[in-house]
């Protein structure tokens, strides 16, 4: 979709795509992209530099957002 008003300042793509998150490694890939965002944009250089972002709460329990559950990293198994 693209409208007059959005299309100079876009910073995702258009559109809402449902995924199952069929995996734990899933999951945490879809995390780290949705942290990454602001970084592949260049308006920051860290993720958790993002002031919207819930990236400082995952590195440090301590972030501006409040009511973040932050998920547990997963245990590796040796292979």
């Amino acid at each position: 979709m693209k409208t007059t008003r959005n299309e100079d300042y876009k910073f995702w793509k258009v559109g809402s795509h449902a995924i199952e998150l069929f995996s734990e490694d899933f999951v945490w890939q879809k995390i780290n992209y949705i942290h990454n965002n602001p970084v592949t944009a260049m308006l920051v250089r860290n993720p958790k530099d993002w002031i919207h972002s819930s990236a400082s709460n995952y590195l440090n329990g301590n972030g501006i957002l409040k009511e973040v559950h932050c998920l547990v990293p997963p245990l590796r198994s040796a292979r």
